[in-house]
């Protein structure tokens, strides 16, 4: 962890809990892609641009979830870079309430202003002001408007497309907006002319084929369990207990919003594939598969 990999003629990956991509502009700016997930990596990331004596022109942003914007405002602050991501990801950016907000569908409580969630606020600016060598891919899925960039050396960083297979088979459940979204992008990822891959959680590959199809594969557990747990009609609440339960989890506040978001998800997935309908009785939200 926190040393740096050169991936291509002119792309490095910084490698920390959350990747940082890092692109020679010319022999003095460099643009990163994503910031890192704490002020440990910040702390080394800055160390070692400034071993290289390089300087930060420019961060784009995969997307807002604060693992991979983290760093950004200390960035701003130092190198005086500007910062560029998806439209919808800039309001996001501005307001450091609203990925807890999104994940409760309300004004979150204390429980859930911790650093996972919380970053600070800073502007950015859309992509197409961006006069940037890259290439930006939409990766929806894990968020609804995630990115994927690849530098002209063929390397791709696909963020959260994908997270390391290990981790993803431990813990089955990964926090996903959209299912359907989230695999036709590993599809799409596939279908992408690249040299490297670069998952933001996960080693850099040349063969993305075999984290990809261990992700779908997780993923279509999961539904797989969703589904068959509600055989017998399950409120949303009931149906995140009996999955960590069934899962051996041991949450806390956060991590159940988070959980049971991701659940809900799963819910609609299975309702567009036909497998499962919602109805309301005695004032209560039920799901049920269909058989």
């Amino acid at each position: 962890m926190y040393d740096l990999t050169q991936l291509g003629e002119n792309t490095y990956c910084f490698n920390c809990f959350s990747n940082v991509g890092i692109y020679k502009l010319n022999e003095k700016d460099v643009c990163l892609i994503d910031s890192g997930d704490d002020k440990s990596s910040g702390k080394r990331l800055m160390r070692t641009l400034d071993e290289k004596g390089w300087n930060v022109k420019a961060i784009v942003n995969t997307h807002s979830h604060t693992d991979h914007i983290f760093n950004n405002q200390s960035l701003i602050e130092k190198y005086g870079c500007k910062v560029y991501a998806n439209s919808n990801d800039i309001a996001f950016m501005n307001d450091s309430f609203l990925n807890p907000a999104f994940v409760c569908a309300s004004n979150p409580p204390k429980e859930m202003l911790t650093r996972y969630y919380v970053h600070q606020p800073h502007y950015g600016e859309n992509l197409d002001k961006a006069d940037l060598p890259l290439e930006y891919i939409p990766l929806p899925g894990h968020t609804g408007y995630m990115i994927g960039i690849k530098t002209p050396d063929d390397v791709f960083f696909v963020g959260d497309c994908v997270v390391d297979p290990i981790t993803f088979r431990k813990t089955k459940i990964i926090y996903i907006y959209d299912i359907a979204g989230f695999l036709n992008s590993i599809d799409k990822a596939l279908n992408v002319n690249a040299k490297i891959y670069v998952p933001a959680h996960s080693t850099p590959t040349e063969d993305f084929r075999p984290i990809a199809e261990a992700n779908k594969n997780t993923v279509n557990e999961v539904a797989e369990i969703v589904w068959e747990e509600c055989k017998t009609p399950l409120s949303p609440e009931e149906l995140t207990k009996a999955v960590a339960d069934r899962l051996g989890y041991k949450m806390g506040y956060s991590q159940y919003m988070t959980v049971q978001s991701t659940l809900k998800s799963y819910l609609t997935y299975l309702q567009q594939q036909g497998k499962a309908q919602t109805y309301v009785e005695n004032n209560r939200i039920y799901w049920k598969s269909i058989v």
